[in-house]
């Protein structure tokens, strides 16, 4: 019996030109590829508002008290 955990090359493809379409809208091309997210349960690490220069950046995510 052979088991699979559901990431296959078919899969992966799939979710790197589903990524190429998303970032070529982003700059305000048109989509190349039309294809659908296969893999919803990475939306949330990848749908960012913005693409910051990790160097440049300034961490707002946590509040220092300073009383």
């Amino acid at each position: 019996m052979r088991w699979s955990v559901g990431l296959n090359a078919d899969y992966v493809n799939q979710y790197v030109k589903y990524l190429t379409d998303r970032r070529l809208e982003e700059l305000g091309f048109g989509a190349h590829y039309h294809v659908n997210n296969p893999a919803k349960w990475m939306a949330a690490a990848n749908d960012v508002l913005q693409l910051v220069n990790f160097f440049e950046a300034t961490n707002t995510s946590y509040e220092v008290n300073a009383g």
